[in-house]
């Protein structure tokens, strides 16, 4: 270690399993600093942060370290790290100076806890393309260049990052020296998606890069959606809380699951644009930093976006017999002839939240267009409820509907499961396990952004973490509720996606939204399906995002996605 102006404190800080080295010195505002792929090391640079600040430097877990590289497989492991540090070491906001990879890492922790960061400071970070050559240093950027480069905007943000006078050029220029000032810059490896979450972050950034023509600078002066855009802060601890283990877009098309079509970075529907819009008005918190209750409640109010309510023929509220007690049921009959085929519908939320009344307005809708009797199921919630008590409950009710819904007008005979999100997860395990357990017979699977692998560590995962509507930060807070250990994953009734042999399984209708973390896991089950010999349609809807299945009162596309799913129920069950 150099010999420094200030007195750097090593220690290291137990963090679950792995034990972090952190470096320490300075008086003043917190300052978090990350690495990059050059190893950690003191240098002029942290003195000059140490003078105004007390520093945190830490060295990446797995970098140095080859016992803790089991624990942290990714760069969302790597960010969930952080943000438990952090409370760890009692910070609850801090600046953030991330470099190269540090500086990817320090993005992400700030567009997936943007409590926890107020002033954030990336350095040549990895995961944006340049299409120059950075070789040159910010040291030669004449001050006024530096100037006209940061504060083009008169508005932006920047101005409260730089203590000194914004008409003083040279200490404008000496207060970004100290704040992001390392002579060579990494040339950074191609985009991982962060450019596509940068406006995500909500705290004041500086983003500095050396190039052919000097430094290059990026402010992010938007804010990010919150309880719907992007995730918030690490989940509270308080009781009651689960911990973490422009043009019109096209319709959604159906094509061949065994390679799913999708252009890139494909701009967000309007209507999706002005219901985020209207979200983040509302200044609703992060849901993973919210209570069970106010999660449910928030779904509940939601709920509306589906639109008002259709009539149906009549409605029946009835029980069936599971595991753990009566299962609450509602059968929606439309207008028909009898029997009817029948649709058991699971509704999504994660296993924590939402219930028959979330998602009446949405089986009320597949009832009139499909002519399906449909069969909503109440099943256990957790974290009341912790797995398996779900999927028991959702394999019952299907047992049920077979043997017993001829009492409502249905017919047992003609059976499909269906759902959305984790509802979607349950009539796939339901499929499943009606294979394996010799019955009921299902004869279709209608899955909805379905949840198929708790280890999904696909590209859509990471390019969409931060959402819109669910991102990888909530997911992680429903499983923490959902499961009582991390073995339970890899457990096929969590994972269906998972399971050896999918040959056998009823014919199915898998759709995807392009702006949610489940995409890429949802084609890959269909492209599964397929390639075991199971006909199996997939249908990616551009633009769209998690939930908008459920938002026919205000997306011309989910109609048009409840009308296809509808379609093909009544097709495959005629």
């Amino acid at each position: 270690m150099t010999t420094t102006q200030s007195p750097v404190d090593e220690r290291i800080v137990q963090v679950g399993p792995i034990a972090a080295r952190v470096l320490v010195a300075g008086t003043g505002e917190p300052l978090l600093f990350l690495h990059g792929a050059g190893g950690l090391f003191w240098d002029p640079f942290l003195d000059a942060l140490a003078a105004e600040h007390t520093v945190y430097a830490v060295e990446h877990p797995g970098g140095n370290v080859s016992e803790d590289l089991e624990h942290l497989p990714g760069i969302w492991e790597l960010v969930l790290f952080y943000d438990e540090l952090l409370d760890t070491l009692g910070l609850d906001s801090v600046r953030v100076v991330g470099h190269s990879f540090g500086g990817m890492v320090a993005a992400e922790l700030a567009a997936n806890s943007p409590r926890r960061v107020s002033r954030l400071v990336l350095i040549a970070p990895v995961g944006f393309w340049r299409e120059d050559h950075p070789i040159a240093d910010i040291a030669g950027v004449p001050p006024e260049r530096l100037v006209e480069l940061v504060l083009a905007d008169p508005s932006s943000p920047l101005a409260a990052m730089l203590t000194p006078p914004a008409d003083d050029p040279q200490a404008l220029f000496e207060a970004a020296m100290r704040m992001a000032s390392i002579l060579h810059f990494i040339w950074p490896i191609p985009d991982k998606g962060l450019d596509r979450r940068i406006h995500r972050v909500s705290a004041p950034t500086l983003l500095v890069w050396g190039s052919r023509t000097g430094s290059s600078t990026r402010s992010t002066p938007r804010s990010s959606p919150r309880g719907c855009g992007t995730p918030g802060s690490s989940p509270s601890r308080t009781p009651g809380t689960c911990p973490r283990s422009s043009r019109r877009r096209p319709s959604c098309r159906p094509c061949s699951a065994s390679s799913p079509e999708r252009t890139p970075e494909m701009p967000l529907h309007p209507q999706v644009e002005a219901l985020i819009a209207q979200m983040v008005a509302q200044g609703a918190p992060a849901p993973e930093s919210m209570t069970v209750a106010q999660n449910r409640a928030m779904i509940a109010e939601l709920a509306g976006l589906a639109g008002e309510p259709e009539d149906v023929a009549r409605t029946e509220d009835t029980t069936a017999p599971g595991p753990g007690g009566d299962i609450p049921i509602r059968v929606y009959v439309p207008t028909g002839d009898g029997p009817l085929p029948t649709l058991v519908y699971y509704h999504g939320g994660g296993w924590v939240i939402g219930d028959i009344e979330s998602h009446d307005a949405l089986c009320r809708a597949l009832a009139n267009r499909s002519g399906c009797l449909v069969a909503s199921v109440d099943y256990r919630l957790a974290p009341e409820h912790r797995f398996p008590a779900a999927v028991d409950d959702a394999y019952a009710a299907a047992v049920w509907a077979a043997e017993k819904i001829g009492d409502f007008g249905g017919d047992g005979s003609r059976l499909a499961v269906g759902g959305d999100s984790a509802g979607a997860n349950l009539a796939a395990v339901v499929a499943q396990q009606a294979k394996s357990r010799g019955g009921p017979r299902i004869s279709y699977q209608l899955l909805v952004y379905p949840a198929t692998d708790r280890h999904d560590d696909s590209p859509s995962m990471h390019e969409n973490a931060a959402g819109p509507l669910l991102s990888r930060a909530w997911i992680e807070w429903f499983l923490g509720c959902y499961l009582s250990s991390p073995d339970e994953g890899q457990d096929v009734r969590v994972s269906p996606g998972r399971a050896e042999d999918l040959s056998g399984l009823p014919p199915a209708l898998v759709v995807t939204a392009e702006y949610d973390p489940l995409r890429d896991q949802g084609a890959a089950y269909a492209g599964k399906l397929r390639e075991a010999g199971v006909e199996a349609e997939y249908l990616p809807c551009p633009g769209m995002i998690h939930g908008f299945f459920q938002m026919g009162g205000v997306l011309d596309t989910a109609r048009e996605t409840v009308d296809h799913a509808a379609a093909a129920l009544r097709r495959a069950l005629a």
